[in-house]
């Protein structure tokens, strides 16, 4: 198959290859800015509640590894000199673990729920 000029081609009814060269060359310039700008990204109530589900199981994971620096944390600082009993301790370390398991199972599953 060879290429050739069609029997009736008249040149004046045809725009040049320059025009069109430059009117896409004009076109492509436009959107190129759209795609080369980061698409802004919206927070989210999921990202908001990722963040505070973090925060929460790191805070619980805390408290029931090292109940002694949690109960400082929370009440500690208020007294002079004070000391937790050993019964804030165990309270802070079977809380830690409860609220733990609570907060990884219900939260993971409306972080889920909102994910779809």
């Amino acid at each position: 198959m060879s290429s050739s000029w069609s029997e009736d081609y008249q040149a004046a009814r045809y725009l040049s290859g320059e025009i069109l060269h430059y009117v896409v060359q004009q076109k492509e310039a436009e959107r190129l800015p759209e795609q080369v700008r980061p698409q802004k990204r919206e927070t989210t109530l999921r990202d908001i509640l990722l963040v505070v589900y973090v925060l929460l199981l790191a805070w619980n994971f805390a408290c029931a590894v090292w109940p002694e620096k949690a109960w400082f944390v929370s009440a500690g600082w208020l007294y002079k000199n004070a000391e937790p009993s050993d019964r804030a301790l165990v309270a802070y370390r079977v809380g830690g673990i409860a609220m733990f398991v609570f907060v990884l199972i219900v939260g993971g599953l409306v972080i889920l729920a909102l994910s779809s």
